[in-house]
């Protein structure tokens, strides 16, 4: 949700390939594999001269605690590539001379007048959805040779990286909402003034709406938890840094048993949620007596029209997961959190 929205490059093109392997009166299969996967498809030579570069851009890691990369780079060869037709990330990357298996495929699925554009440097980068699996999303980085194409992947590097996370988030939403706890939604909306989507098998572990002024939103196996905290302020100045970080330790130590944010891995950024004034933090809780830990987001805002502010608290405790894509989830619910009088 504190993501910038990047700027698109002009060069930007769409392309649904039209392989004899798809059809439209084919019945598409599920994409498989993980939403963290990226299957690039590239010759030896294109990827020894690119790959670096790939992995650089599309594998960002985060500490939760264990160091957790967002994305998983996987090459495949050209030969091999009917293996993962249905895979959910591909990214196809071609230097159209000289020609390779690569190039050669691009060549059979593209327009000539695309083909033209990719040689006079016009285009290099496609996108395709659902092309061989529902649920499919595919990339094309293509230019008339690997000096050029090197050349144009690093003008807009973080555009890539975010058309993949964007693809994710939207999987995760489709995921998420597909259906929703009405009935408590409608309860918190009536009860307390705010809500938010809340996905299935998520329950009130907690809540004191009139004395600590709080909500504790929870789903366990792995064990996902929403803590929503509000007050009433006289302006956005109430909202700092120091504040956020009190409610966070209050909320850790009375209602998640002592959870504390871990020496020098928490974070604070200023910033805005919703177009208003807010505070994220983002770092390390743990329980050191019990050996338990893992990672946590926090966003506080302060609501102009209530003259409160809202904090939503996010941790996440599951040793056996991935992590990072359990506390995405979490953010993509707070994401929907909506106020009202």
């Amino acid at each position: 949700m504190w993501r910038k929205t990047p700027v698109v490059p002009l060069m930007l093109g769409l392309v649904f390939l039209l392989l004899a392997t798809s059809g439209c009166s084919q019945k598409l299969p599920m994409a498989l594999g993980r939403n963290y996967e990226i299957y690039v498809i590239a010759d030896q030579a294109e990827w020894d001269s690119l790959g670096t570069m790939i992995k650089e851009i599309l594998e960002k890691t985060t500490i939760t605690p264990q160091l957790e990369k967002v994305f998983e780079v996987i090459h495949v060869d050209p030969a091999h590539f009917s293996d993962y037709l249905n895979r959910k990330n591909l990214l196809i990357i071609a230097a159209l001379e000289p020609k390779s298996p690569t190039d050669e495929l691009l060549l059979k699925a593209l327009d000539k007048k695309v083909v033209d554009k990719i040689k006079s440097g016009q285009e290099y980068l496609f996108v395709a959805r659902d092309q061989w699996a529902i649920g499919q999303f595919i990339m094309i980085l293509a230019s008339k040779d690997i000096p050029t194409l090197k050349a144009n992947i690093e003008v807009f590097p973080d555009f890539i990286y975010d058309l993949f996370y964007q693809e994710r988030d939207r999987r995760y939403k489709e995921e998420l909402f597909w259906r929703t706890e009405a009935v408590l939604e409608r309860k918190l909306r009536k009860d307390v003034g705010w809500t938010l989507k809340i996905p299935p098998r998520f329950r009130i572990e907690a809540e004191d709406p009139s004395v600590d002024r709080l909500v504790w939103l929870r789903r366990t196996y792995p064990d996902l938890n929403i803590f929503v905290h509000w007050e009433a302020a006289d302006g956005p100045e109430a909202l700092t840094s120091m504040w956020v970080d009190k409610k966070i330790r209050w909320i850790g130590a009375k209602y998640y048993d002592g959870a504390k944010p871990v020496k020098d891995a928490e974070i604070f950024r200023r910033g805005t949620f919703h177009g208003k004034p807010a505070v994220q933090a983002y770092g390390l809780w743990e329980i050191t007596d019990k050996a338990m830990g893992g990672p946590f987001r926090t966003i506080a805002f302060y609501d102009d029209e209530t003259k409160k502010i809202y904090l939503l608290h996010l941790v996440v405790y599951a040793p056996t997961h991935r992590k990072e894509p359990l506390l995405r989830r979490l953010e993509l619910i707070a994401d929907t959190f909506s106020v009202h009088k």
